[in-house]
């Protein structure tokens, strides 16, 4: 199977505010901005639970320490949902034709409890996902899963939004029959299984050649085949983190609380590792030679930087492992005498649950593995979105952009406590930038400032390079804060992805504006950005930080760029 391409990197997204346009680069350092834009109060969302996992309820603020980079903070904020999910559907009968599965109702001054399911469905077999996809129309026709908008996300070769937000449940439901008929995972199987026969037949080859052993003959042939393998595997463990780093991000627009039902049958933390030991087994006078390749391409700190990418964005992930439990015997044998050993049966499968149980463990949620019934796990996460605790307190670091190390202690004896285990006071630039593509994915985002955005003519630069695109932004001068002198300081943020879904970088930059003297406040002023975009159908997505007011402003519009003519002006 060939790479999987990736859209967006975690990277660039997290640092977006980076980036700048062309030659545009801005000479002015931001205006000092009132510190008080930059303070954030950070909520934390706690389970506690007894020995035998039941929700723990009625504890006080009293019973609680709450630790920042192992310090204690006062807990500004205490409250405790105690709302019970709704019972899933009892009755024998069969629902008649137009029975519609009922609407969620949300109390008042409770926040929205939003679910995204994601089918990543090149990681996941077809029959667990099928397995999977069934118990969750069942929860989700019942109201069993403690929702009140859901949305139903495919990540494949790229991310695609198949139903979004919404609180008919009908809606989800008929999505997830849209896509329930799909075959997936057939390609990573099969791949392994070819790497498996590939290390038999290179055995085999020197077997029946004049060389006296075939392990010192071919054991690096072996070696190499396993870490080709093992570089396609980390390729495709970088698109699947894009992937879920991009849902993640545009999750950080949606007010709420968010929760990610990630579908998956795992993805490999060491890419091969399975593999290495299964050469040492067939050669194993080789094994400390090839223990070396063991940690290699580990991608543990992909996952860790993940994790604390949702963290920062409060984003709570729930994985459920398609799979299921396994039978003893594996696709990769072809003969008894090449049979990989129950330790290499046992290395496979923790290297591919280990980034599933650590996406749930570090951001607070839960993960189901080794299971082909998923109805419990359901309705524990229904469960967790009913009775919860939440302690809030008011950030110290105004935006530093660091991690910072959440801890909560619990009085009382035998009780757990889970929670996500880090935040990030976000730069106002990432929080601007992050925004801007959920305004670009999900159709979010407000536009209190009126802002506008034309398109203006695309054209050639260099010699054969096309198009140039100005992105013409008017902002009326009325809702905007202007300092001494009628100046003013903006941010600007531009993310955009094309007709097939392919994402283009993401832009920012600082842009001054200057208001004549006199001029009318009820007239507006357009800042011009440009941006290079090849022929084609794009949607963008802008934001626009007003630096003195915190104003912020997001805008998503269609575009055809259209060569120049040979003839046209400016055309080259």
């Amino acid at each position: 199977m060939g790479a999987a391409r990736s859209a967006v990197s975690t990277a660039a997204l997290l640092a977006a505010a980076a980036a700048v346009w062309g030659d545009q680069a801005a000479d002015a350092q931001p205006a000092p901005y009132d510190e008080e834009l930059s303070v954030e109060v950070i909520n934390v969302e706690v389970h506690v639970t007894d020995r035998k996992g039941r929700p723990v309820r009625g504890l006080g603020r009293e019973a609680f320490r709450l630790l920042e980079d192992g310090r204690p903070v006062e807990i500004d904020y205490f409250t405790e949902i105690d709302e019970a999910a709704p019972p899933p559907a009892t009755s024998s009968e069969s629902p008649s034709a137009d029975a519609r599965p009922p609407a969620a109702t949300l109390p008042a001054g409770r926040e929205v409890r939003n679910l995204v399911i994601y089918l990543d469905d090149p990681n996941v077999g077809t029959a667990g996902r099928r397995r999977v996809l069934s118990a969750l129309k069942q929860a989700i026709a019942s109201g069993g899963d403690g929702a009140d908008r859901l949305m139903l996300v495919v990540h494949d070769e790229g991310l695609h939004v198949v139903q979004p937000f919404t609180e008919d449940r009908q809606a989800v439901l008929d999505a997830i029959d849209g896509v329930a008929g799909r075959v997936t995972g057939i390609w990573k199987t099969l791949d392994r299984r070819d790497v498996f026969r590939a290390i038999q037949d290179i055995y085999k080859k020197y077997e029946a050649s004049l060389c006296g052993d075939p392990c010192e003959c071919g054991w690096r042939e072996m070696e190499a085949t396993v870490r080709d393998y093992a570089g396609l595997v980390a390729t495709q463990v970088a698109a699947t983190a894009d992937g879920l780093s991009q849902m993640i991000s545009a999750l950080s627009g949606v007010e709420g609380r968010n929760l990610l039902l990630y579908v998956s049958d795992g993805v490999q933390q060491r890419p091969g590792l399975d593999l290495f030991h299964y050469v040492a087994q067939v050669c194993p006078e080789f094994e400390l030679e090839l223990t070396r390749n063991y940690i290699d391409r580990d991608q543990a700190p992909l996952i860790n930087r993940l994790t604390s990418h949702a963290n920062a964005n409060g984003v709570t992930f729930y994985t459920l492992e398609g799979a299921g439990l396994e039978t003893d015997a594996d696709i990769s044998e072809v003969s008894h005498k090449f049979s990989p050993s129950t330790l290499i049966r046992q290395v496979a499968t923790a290297n591919r649950q280990s980034p599933l149980f650590a996406l749930a463990d570090d951001t607070g949620g839960l993960a189901a593995l080794n299971t082909n019934t998923f109805d419990a796990a359901l309705q524990a996460m229904a469960a967790d979105l009913g009775s919860y605790y939440s302690l809030g307190f008011t950030s110290r670091h105004r935006g530093d952009g660091r991690l910072h190390r959440l801890e909560v202690e619990v009085a009382g004896r035998g009780l757990q406590v889970r929670h996500r285990s880090y935040y990030r006071d976000k730069e106002l630039e990432t929080r601007l930038a992050e925004r801007v593509w959920s305004t670009l994915l999900l159709s979010t985002g407000s536009n209190a400032m009126g802002a506008e955005v034309e398109i203006g003519e695309p054209r050639a630069h260099g010699e054969k390079e096309c198009c140039r695109v100005p992105v013409e932004i008017r902002v009326p001068l009325d809702r905007i804060t202007l300092g001494e002198a009628g100046i003013g300081r903006f941010y600007v943020v531009l993310a955009g992805r094309s007709s097939t879904g392919k994402a283009m970088p993401i832009k920012g930059r600082e842009v001054v504006l200057e208001a004549e003297p006199g001029e009318d406040r009820q007239s507006s002023r357009t800042l011009v950005v440009e941006v290079d975009l090849a022929p084609g159908s794009y949607e963008l997505a802008m934001g626009l930080l007003d630096y003195q007011s915190g104003g912020e402003a997001y805008v998503r519009t269609q575009v055809d760029v259209k060569a120049p003519a040979e003839n046209a002006p400016g055309a080259r």
